[in-house]
């Protein structure tokens, strides 16, 4: 650590010698650097900028007083929009014009060169809401001063007078646009009643109401044809049942019957009452059928139960034929009923049908006539409102309590320049002449390195120093040289002073904005 601080201090003291050596080079090396940069901060003409502050006031009073009443001429987007609004060309000739700007110009490409100008040099600069700074740079203190508040001037004369100017024309066109429409409005009520007077009846024809009863009818139809087709397969159903039934049955009296036989006679008395009742497939009868079979297998199988059974046979009336055919009368009943309603609903369908296809053209004439009314009479009633709002801002506007522009400062004569900045330019020559007086004689030793201590001659050469031979500084020589550099010490240093007192000068010059005599 000792020896990087040793190493570190050995290079500090490398370097100051080298610029100790150049001491006259690097002295001269400042002096020309300040000098060169303070003279071309002189040298630059002078800039001088005016400003001018506005102020948008909005009415404070009358604004929530009138908000909905009145429309405010100047949009929202004024801000926005200033820039545009304040360097068209329109407003910077009137400018050049007011001020004469155009007296030494030639040609056309001259007056167009001057117009350009100042629209790129005029800044503006928005400041909040309801502020806006407008600037301008010139040589001429003068005239930048009086480019700045003529354009000002000029920017609220013009929007001012063009505010006015479009709420007056607004007014005269919703006049206009009144009249068209109460001619048009007086012209339909006129249609309207002529039309009624010659149809007196065609107002109670609801075209609406038919249709939803038409939808309806047909929903309804749609679901009795559904009920008759289901009517009709149970019909079909039970006609078949009943061609495999035989008007008359047979029936046995079985004296001391056994008890298998009993039981057999019973399934089968079942069977035919369910059969009467449900299909071949359905599971009751399924099942019925595989008991009444596994009965007469018992039977065939054990001959004593026939033996000792003895039975008498009776011819009757077969009560599942007769329950068939009520139940067919029944459906045949409900099948014609529904029919008869069917046909009904049908010819009712029909009828309206036939009556909204026939409703008179006078219906549709009643009904673009009302469209008609009622669209000129929403345009009248909208233009009547606007017509009142545009009133009420007119004469907010003539008696000017509307939004006004007011020049809060405005521009005056400058005094001193905002371009060139000598402070900043002198103070960059004392920087960058010292940056020069250490650079100059360092590069020069990098160019053309000379040894300036033993270690540096035993490092480079690669020989032993075995003694040193200091400078011997006195004759007339030496205290020549020693007078001279006495002399430019002595006369840069007045020199510098001199630099000081004009940077105190432009200091004070622009803090105080006063002009000094030297």
């Amino acid at each position: 650590m000792a020896g990087e601080e040793k190493q570190s201090q050995f290079d500090i003291r490398k370097y100051l010698g080298i610029i100790y050596h150049w001491r006259t080079l690097a002295i001269l090396l400042f002096l020309v650097i300040l000098t060169a940069v303070t003279v071309k901060s002189y040298l630059d003409r002078n800039v001088y900028e005016a400003k001018s502050l506005v102020l948008i006031e909005k009415a404070q009073i009358l604004a929530p007083l009138l908000q909905g009443m009145a429309v405010d001429s100047r949009s929202t987007t004024l801000l926005r929009t200033i820039r545009q609004n304040m360097l068209s060309r329109n407003i910077v000739e009137k400018v050049i014009k007011k001020l004469d700007l155009d007296a030494e110009i030639k040609n056309e490409a001259q007056y167009q060169k001057l117009i350009e100008d100042i629209q790129k040099t005029v800044t503006i600069q928005v400041q909040g809401t309801d502020l806006f700074e407008v600037s301008y740079q010139h040589t001429d203190p003068k005239k930048v001063r009086d480019i700045v508040n003529a354009l000002v001037s000029s920017y609220i004369e013009e929007n001012m007078g063009s505010a006015r100017g479009d709420t007056h024309k607004a007014l005269d066109f919703i006049q206009e646009q009144i009249r068209v429409y109460q001619d048009k409005l007086e012209e339909s009520d006129k249609q309207l009643r002529e039309f009624k007077e010659k149809h007196p009846g065609v107002v109670t024809f609801d075209q609406g109401a038919i249709a939803e009863r038409i939808r309806t009818a047909k929903v309804q139809l749609a679901e009795q044809e559904l009920e008759l087709k289901g009517l009709s397969k149970e019909k079909e159903s039970l006609e078949a049942q009943l061609r495999g039934e035989k008007p008359t049955s047979v029936t046995f009296t079985t004296r001391q019957l056994s008890t298998h036989q009993t039981r057999l006679n019973e399934a089968r008395s079942r069977l035919n009452a369910l059969l009467g009742q449900y299909t071949e497939m359905h599971p009751e009868v399924v099942k019925l059928k595989g008991e009444i079979a596994e009965l007469e297998r018992a039977g065939k199988e054990s001959p004593e139960i026939k033996e000792g059974s003895a039975s008498e046979e009776q011819v009757g009336v077969n009560p599942i034929y007769q329950q068939i055919k009520e139940r067919l009368a029944t459906a045949q009943s409900n099948i014609d009923l529904l029919k008869t309603r069917l046909s009904e609903r049908r010819l009712l369908v029909a009828r309206d049908e036939d009556t909204l296809s026939n409703i008179p053209k006078e219906q549709e004439e009643l009904a673009r006539l009302t469209r008609g009314r009622e669209v000129h009479q929403s345009m009248y009633d909208t233009l009547m409102a606007r017509m009142e709002s545009a009133r009420v801002s007119k004469a907010v506007e003539e008696a000017d309590k509307g939004d006004s522009f007011k020049v809060v400062d405005p521009a005056i004569l400058p005094v001193s320049p905002v371009k060139p900045n000598r402070v900043a330019a002198i103070l960059l020559g004392f920087a960058l002449g010292i940056a020069g007086a250490i650079a100059g004689p360092i590069g020069l030793d990098v160019l053309f390195p000379t040894f300036h201590d033993v270690k540096g001659v035993e490092e480079n050469l690669g020989v032993k120093v075995i003694g040193v031979v200091g400078q011997m500084r006195f004759g007339p020589e030496y205290v020549s040289q020693r007078r001279r550099f006495n002399w430019l010490v002595g006369a840069s240093g007045m020199y510098v002073l001199i630099i000081l007192l004009l940077l105190a000068r432009e200091l004070y010059i622009r803090l105080t904005g006063k002009t000094l005599l030297f």
